[in-house]
């Protein structure tokens, strides 16, 4: 018998979670491009140049993707932030999964993408990423990408 409440038995049973992508797990994939990264976020060390920056995603075989959310700080209106979920196929081939980009508001905002595109989990044969490309407009405080969280189900217990 198991006590209600067991963190290792919960994480075997079916259900929602979530997976956070933080900073740290952020690498630069453009090598010509600056950037500045802390425990809180991630900014362009460049006034006018931007940086794209990769994740990989690693979700268990299966479950199936219900939403992708990302975290922006953004004071200029004209600079942006990209945000895409991508799948790639081991053949090379590549699909967007979601989009989830900065919105024209200023300040903290989450911007969210239900409409998830092949959206089970199928690490036979694919892998998964998550792409953000900041752009400053005319200071490298203009855009910071916070991070961001991808929440799936899953309809059998796992290992």
């Amino acid at each position: 018998m198991v006590a209600p409440g067991d963190d290792v038995l919960a994480s075997q049973h079916s259900g929602t979670r979530y997976y956070s992508i933080g900073p740290g797990s952020f690498v630069v994939y453009d090598t010509g491009a600056w950037l500045t990264a802390s425990y809180i976020n991630i900014q362009s060390a460049s006034n006018t140049v931007s940086v794209g920056i990769l994740a990989t995603v690693n979700l268990p075989n299966g479950a199936i993707i219900t939403s992708f959310k990302t975290f922006w700080e953004r004071t200029d209106a004209s600079a942006s932030g990209i945000c895409r979920l991508i799948e790639c196929i081991f053949n090379g081939a590549v699909t967007e999964m979601a989009a989830a980009d900065s919105d024209s508001s200023g300040g903290n905002h989450v911007v969210e993408d239900t409409s998830i595109a092949n959206a089970t989990i199928n690490n036979s044969t694919k892998r998964y990423v998550v792409l953000a490309i900041i752009d400053p407009n005319a200071s490298f405080n203009d855009v910071r990408f916070r991070g961001c969280m991808i929440t799936y189900t899953v309809a059998v217990p796992l290992p």
